[in-house]
């Protein structure tokens, strides 16, 4: 099953089953779930639902933590449950260089979990339900080099984000700058364009 801190089930949380198969389900309204039909072998389990932040099973953020889960042939694994908690969440605004909001643009956070939103007409943007721990943020918009967090075009550079449990990182906001861009002609052997 899968439930809320308060012992609550959850309905329609997304449990995946990773390993020598792959196979998921969604909770019902009494937070049960079942995942049929697995080759046997070592398996990582994950939960998802909104308003909360994804989980490995047992009750930790990170896959290289996770229990690994053995399925066998002909038998049912029970009682891998999980118990999700408020995930914590990054915002900010992406606007140009000039100041003005970017509406539609695409800003992703990823560590031990991954959230993106695009931005409204104001150019604001939330990603909420994420795991604790450090993230990457980047930001895409038509017309506008892609940036990493904070003013960097290279992933080495960026500056990781931290994200606690049920609490906003305010201010990880952007400035972008008008994207370059690269021209040239295509030809065949005989100089006849393409």
């Amino acid at each position: 099953v899968v439930e809320n801190e308060s012992g609550h089930p959850i309905e329609g949380a997304l449990v995946y089953a990773y390993g020598v198969d792959w196979g998921y389900d969604y909770t019902g309204a009494d937070g049960s779930y079942s995942i049929t039909s697995l080759a046997a072998g070592g398996y990582v389990l994950s939960a998802e639902a909104s308003g909360y932040a994804s989980e490995y099973y047992d009750n930790v953020y990170a896959w290289s933590s996770a229990t690994l889960v053995m399925v066998a042939d002909l038998n049912d694994t029970p009682n891998t449950d999980f118990t999700l908690g408020p995930g914590g969440s990054i915002s900010g605004v992406v606007e140009d260089e000039s100041g003005d909001p970017i509406a539609g643009a695409w800003v992703c956070a990823e560590g031990d979990s991954f959230g993106d939103y695009y931005t409204g007409p104001d150019g604001i943007y939330t990603i909420a339900d994420l795991a604790p721990g450090s993230h990457t943020v980047w930001v895409e918009a038509s017309g506008y080099a892609s940036e990493y967090y904070d003013d960097v075009y290279d992933l080495s550079a960026a500056t990781p984000v931290p994200v606690t449990l049920q609490n906003d990182t305010p201010n990880i906001d952007f400035a972008l700058a008008s994207g370059g861009s690269i021209s040239g002609m295509v030809e065949d052997e005989s100089g006849d364009a393409i």
